[in-house]
């Protein structure tokens, strides 16, 4: 969380700066704390939050990454590989004689890592950006909802976990929806999962640390979605 917080950059674009951490020998906790805090913890997109929306949603906004950084170490312990899990970074140095055999080290490793890290994460993004396009156009965005619905609920939280945006894109997109009259239920559920997370980290994650962790984290934040839309607003029934 303290590594995250200060990048604040969004759920995407911290997704190489997570896998690049876990490569250097961060462990999953690390990693996963990371790729939440930065996105959902961002003070500017929080401050909107706070000056566009009502205060109740504004908490809600604030508490559910609190609680999904929580369930980071119940995540980790149950889905990453054993091995990963006590992972610490080398702090060793590569020679203490001299300046030019440690910088060309680290030319060489970052020139190496570079086309790593573009070669692992630049066709997911391509896929990513594809499949987010398609829900896009899917979506029926000319059809404003009245009525609240579980069914409702679940594929609006859906739709948010899955489809990549920019940083505070999401809240200006929400607040629209808000003054057009959308159900407080499922802006609400939009607000705390778009943005948040999203099918580019959830493959660069699947290929870094397991399958079972990126579906884990995409999961839970979906839940999650889902509790605080119809927490908001618990006495309204779901039909």
């Amino acid at each position: 969380m303290v590594a995250g917080v200060p990048l604040a950059i969004c759920a995407n674009c911290v997704a190489p700066i997570g896998r690049s951490l876990f490569v250097a020998g961060a462990s999953p906790n690390t990693v996963l704390a990371t790729m939440i805090s930065s996105p959902t913890l961002n003070v500017v997109v929080l401050a909107m939050v706070f000056a566009l929306f009502p205060l109740p949603i504004a908490l809600v906004r604030i508490v559910v990454p609190l609680v999904l950084l929580a369930l980071v170490p119940v995540i980790v312990r149950k889905t990453a590989p054993a091995a990963w899990i006590s992972r610490t970074g080398n702090t060793s140095l590569v020679d203490k004689n001299g300046w030019w055999q440690p910088l060309g080290f680290t030319l060489k490793s970052y020139l190496k890592n570079f086309a790593g890290l573009t070669v692992a994460t630049v066709p997911l993004m391509v896929v990513a950006a594809s499949l987010g396009a398609l829900i896009v156009e899917v979506l029926p965005v000319n059809h404003i909802p009245t009525t609240v619905s579980l069914v409702g609920v679940v594929a609006v939280a859906s739709a948010g976990t899955f489809v990549p945006v920019p940083m505070a894109c999401d809240v200006a997109i929400a607040f629209l929806l808000m003054t057009r009259g959308v159900p407080t239920p499922y802006v609400v559920t939009l607000r705390c999962t778009w943005g948040a997370f999203s099918l580019y980290p959830m493959l660069i994650l699947g290929r870094t640390i397991s399958w079972r962790t990126a579906t884990a984290l995409f999961g839970s934040v979906m839940l999650l979605g889902i509790a605080a839309g119809y927490g908001v607003n618990p006495a309204r029934p779901l039909t």
